[in-house]
């Protein structure tokens, strides 16, 4: 099971895309460090006032997700002084057989190159 998150973090005080970084980064080793999950900021990079990371954790057990992804938003919501403004999730099952397909003709992928 794959899970993946969006968490949309306010940043109170930040007078400079400094100070958000550095509250983000703050967020992001503690993230790393006491889940063991991998996680990136993915949107508003140039706002100041908020951020939007990405994370992702893989489990063979959709319930153990369903946990860590519930203790995953009481944390950043505690770290950030009640910064979270929204915690999107979503578990995939893949099992044997089940790869990620590759197309390298889709639209997405044509958009990035």
């Amino acid at each position: 099971h794959v899970a993946i998150c969006l968490a949309d973090i306010a940043i109170a005080g930040a007078e400079s895309l400094k100070d958000k970084r550095n509250v983000l980064q703050s967020v992001k080793a503690r993230l790393r460090r006491e889940f063991n999950v991998g996680v990136a900021e993915v949107d508003a990079q140039e706002a100041r006032g908020h951020g939007v990371l990405g994370i992702v954790s893989v489990s063979g057990d959709a319930r153990y997700l369903e946990g860590q992804l519930a203790r995953i938003e009481e944390a950043i919501d505690r770290w950030t002084d009640g910064g979270l403004v929204w915690f999107e999730h979503t578990i995939e099952r893949h099992g044997p057989g089940e790869a990620f397909k590759f197309d390298p003709e889709s639209p997405d992928i044509a958009e990035e190159t």
